[in-house]
């Protein structure tokens, strides 16, 4: 299991964005960014609900919980989610999706798994219930990402960890997201785009945990970084689950304009 000491982010004080965050609020509550640009902006929200009773041995109502406070966070940023789990998850339709997919929600079993052997691809499992079924490797996802997907979360495990095969595309880098944080307000970033998944084993009572602080703060207008660090703060998880994201860490979610522009002179 990795060492859950992560090393410091050099991120900009919090109080720096309140003026631009309570700007963006403002955009927020009276209209959606879909509706200020007359579009909608697709987004999937997927969540394995069987397969940890199977697994594991004990009930989940976790899985369900996650799943709920996606399509949440997801909403409030301007997307139209749908959400699938049981045989509404399948690897069929995350590929069939995902051409179109602005943002993703992934909760399900993730891993770096051999395809074949010694090859290890990252990838998460379809529900299904049987700990067997397809996989959706970032092999396949590569080639079919669009170049606009703003938002990815991987609610599993070792999707945020480097590849284990040289040459293999880990997850974020599926989406086309640069598995780098880039924290400087003045440099060239990652644009609108952020992935958040575990490095190592999570365990789904602290995904809970840290989920349901991070979409919290979401909702409130915290941009996504600043979610992130405080969620990691706050959240009352053990020394095992790691989470970590890459992308910019002033982007605010919201699609389309990828407002606020804290890069603006």
């Amino acid at each position: 299991m990795l060492d859950p000491a992560r090393p410091a982010v050099s991120s900009p004080p919090l109080a720096r964005r309140a003026a631009t965050v309570a700007a963006l609020l403002v955009g927020l509550l009276a209209v959606g960014p879909a509706t200020v640009l007359g579009v909608t902006y697709p987004a999937s929200d997927y969540s394995n609900v069987t397969a940890f009773d199977t697994c594991d041995g004990t009930p989940d109502t976790i899985s369900r919980s996650l799943e709920a406070l996606a399509q949440g966070g997801l909403s409030y940023l301007g997307y139209t989610s749908g959400e699938y789990t049981t045989t509404g998850f399948t690897r069929a339709r995350v590929l069939s999706r995902a051409p179109t997919d602005q943002a993703i929600y992934v909760h399900s079993h993730g891993d770096q798994y051999y395809d074949p052997y010694p090859k290890q691809v990252q990838g998460f499992r379809e529900d299904g219930g049987d700990c067997s079924q397809a996989i959706v490797y970032a092999t396949d996802l590569a080639p079919l990402h669009p170049p606009s997907v703003h938002l990815v979360v991987m609610s599993t495990c070792h999707l945020a960890e480097a590849a284990k095969t040289a040459g293999e595309p880990t997850m974020a880098a599926a989406y086309g997201i640069d598995r780098v944080k880039y924290t400087d307000p003045h440099a060239p970033d990652d644009g609108s785009r952020f992935f958040l998944g575990y490095e190592g084993l999570a365990y789904t009572a602290d995904m809970l945990r840290f989920e349901q602080r991070f979409w919290g703060y979401v909702t409130s207008g915290q941009l996504l970084g600043d979610a992130f660090t405080l969620a990691r703060a706050s959240a009352a998880m053990s020394g095992a689950t790691v989470p970590d994201w890459f992308g910019t860490y002033d982007y605010s979610g919201a699609p389309g304009s990828g407002l606020p522009c804290t890069r603006c002179v």
